[in-house]
């Protein structure tokens, strides 16, 4: 489905196996050729004409502000909740093999007569 929306096929009629396809868009030209933009640096350039370097943001300041403080308690909360619940899974799973073996051993017995 792509093939047919990105290319066509080319030529006459005939042998559609011989036929080659040609793109519907025209070629574009390579990123390397497009001047870069006024005061901005290309993405994922490394050259050293850039003047501007990005600090990290550790590098700035070493306080935490509320957004990472809010930010790590959430992750610590879904780390622990996550474990949580995995611990209470395997206690209930190993609980419910040993209900289940409980009452096959009972199923099993010999049936009891019944008292008058």
């Amino acid at each position: 489905m792509l093939s047919r929306i990105l290319f066509q096929r080319g030529g006459g009629g005939g042998n559609r196996a011989a036929t080659k396809l040609r793109p519907l868009l025209p070629p574009s030209s390579p990123p390397s050729s497009l001047p870069p933009a006024a005061g901005r640096r290309r993405p994922f350039s490394y050259s050293s004409a850039s003047t501007t370097t990005p600090t990290p943001k550790a590098a700035t300041t070493d306080a935490w502000t509320t957004k990472d403080k809010a930010g790590l308690f959430l992750f610590g909360g879904l780390v622990v909740g996550t474990g949580t619940l995995g611990v209470w899974q395997a206690q209930r799973y190993y609980w419910k093999i040993d209900a289940i073996q409980e009452r096959s051993e009972k199923l099993a017995k010999q049936p009891e007569p019944l008292t008058e």
